[in-house]
């Protein structure tokens, strides 16, 4: 249940906070202390995975709008953190069919392939968790914070 609210408050804060560039908190520092389930300052990869499977999960329940099990690139397109310079280079490496939309099991797999390498890439230090600084790098790239 900590999870879901967790994920939920993640999620809200996100899509509040998308068109304000002048939001008074850094959205990746709440992401941050949010993701670190443990309280240690660092990011271990378990934590990171847990994290992303979840909101991840939830976020594609919100974007089937019409609940057929797919996300299609126009209800990708509504989903608010999506940094918009990479949005058609990760949809189509999402979408290994080519079908035009991206299924649960298309996002799991593209976490396992590229969740992992992103992981690996950031930690600079090779120490196995992600301090604010690396995590930081990470919300850059993907959500353009």
């Amino acid at each position: 249940m900590r999870n879901c609210v967790t994920a939920l408050l993640v999620v809200a804060a996100l899509m509040l906070t998308a068109t304000n560039a002048s939001a008074s908190v850094s959205r990746w520092v709440v992401i941050f202390h949010i993701v670190d389930a443990n309280d240690d300052g660092a990011i271990s990869a378990g934590e990171l995975d847990g994290f992303c499977r979840l909101v991840g999960g939830m976020l594609f329940s919100w974007a089937d709008r019409n609940s057929d099990g797919l996300v299609s690139r126009q209800e990708a397109r509504l989903i608010p953190i999506i940094g918009r310079g990479w949005f058609n280079f990760a949809f189509d490496a999402i979408d290994t069919d080519d079908d035009g939309a991206i299924s649960r099991p298309e996002l799991r797999q593209a976490y396992v392939r590229y969740g992992r390498r992103l992981f690996n890439l950031v930690d600079l230090n090779d120490d196995g968790v992600l301090t604010p600084r690396e995590f930081r790098i990470v919300c850059r790239f993907l959500l353009n914070l």
